[in-house]
């Protein structure tokens, strides 16, 4: 089960926050419990988005770690904390984190079916190359109401890990719904 934590920050300077707060429920759910904060800040502009943070706690049971990713654009680095280990990597145009290419593939809803927007996503021990295609349109109905929605696909090479998010402008710049198959499960995440 996952809930943006509180509605998508974006301020008049272009800054951003977003915060994603999950807790597994059903077959996922673990026992001793299991939490996941994830927030992403950064800043955009009508041309691009650049991600600043992004910070990914997990609580599970007794147990807490956490990822942070810092972008420094000018320095074109991405520095990875995860734990004691550090890392550093170059930092390329159009990296996001697991929030912001949210921002990004909502940017793509005005654009004809079957367009295509290279990204790279900055996973929580690498960065990786995907590729945000529209779908179309299709009537989509979650507990917020019923909409006439945009869908994108992210496609990786990892053909096993499949998303397809779904945007209405009526709503604002998140996705009404989130669907993830992987390994034989489904995952789905409705904005209620």
């Amino acid at each position: 089960y996952g809930t943006f934590s509180a509605p998508p920050t974006i301020n008049a300077d272009g800054t951003y926050r977003i915060e994603a707060f999950t807790t597994p429920a059903g077959q996922m759910a673990t026992p001793g419990g299991h939490e996941v904060l994830e927030v992403s800040a950064g800043e955009l502009d009508m041309t691009q988005i650049r991600p600043a943070s992004f910070e990914h706690s997990v609580m599970q049971g007794d147990t807490f770690e956490r990822v942070n990713l810092e972008f420094d654009w000018a320095g074109k680095k991405l520095r990875i904390e995860n734990g004691d280990v550090q890392q550093t990597l170059g930092l390329l145009p159009d990296t996001h984190d697991r929030l912001s290419y949210l921002l990004a593939a909502g940017r793509l809803v005005n654009l004809q079916k079957d367009a295509i927007s290279p990204i790279r996503l900055a996973a929580l021990d690498a960065t990786e190359e995907a590729v945000l295609q529209v779908i179309g349109d299709s009537a989509i109905t979650v507990p917020y109401g019923d909409y006439t929605a945009t869908g994108i696909r992210r496609v990786t090479i990892d053909d096993n890990d499949q998303r397809e998010l779904w945007f209405s402008n009526e709503v604002g710049p998140l996705p009404l719904k989130v669907l993830r198959r992987a390994d034989g499960n489904s995952i789905e995440v409705e904005l209620v």
